[in-house]
């Protein structure tokens, strides 16, 4: 089992933060270190339609080092992402989406979403996110 160091109140973090093992502890903390990085995107869109893709972070930075062990690194990830609206009645409108993620040394991650538009006040619809999970979204423009 792991020494864990006693509870106090520090200014560089909550008493809960102290609870963590002291050697788990430095993978969070980020010591003057300037870490620059830029991204790079295209977006298209019309009134039926949008293309996107981008690359948010380019730069692969190293969080977390002690010299020896990388405890944290950042990876590149790459989207694309796209969405169609669809006119289903006067007072009813489709949306179906989907993104495309793409990172080194992951599987691809790939969410489809369905989404109806009431009346330009309501939208309603799911989303899967393909051997992960699931969820329902709402809302109402005032």
């Amino acid at each position: 089992m792991a020494p864990r160091t006693a509870a106090k109140s520090k200014p560089f973090g909550p008493p809960v933060f102290m609870s963590i093992p002291h050697y788990t502890r430095r993978a969070f903390l980020v010591k003057g270190k300037v870490l620059p990085n830029f991204g790079f995107g295209l977006y298209w869109s019309s009134s039926r339609y949008y293309v996107g893709i981008s690359a948010p972070k380019l730069l692969e930075n190293t969080i977390g080092s002690d010299g020896s062990v990388t405890t944290s690194r950042e990876f590149r990830h790459y989207f694309l992402m796209a969405g169609y609206v669809i006119d289903l009645s006067e007072d009813m409108k489709f949306k179906p989406s989907a993104m495309l993620r793409a990172v080194e040394g992951a599987p691809l991650s790939l969410d489809v979403n369905a989404s109806f538009l009431l009346r330009e006040r309501v939208w309603f619809g799911a989303m899967y996110r393909y051997g992960n999970g699931f969820g329902l979204q709402g809302q109402y423009q005032v």
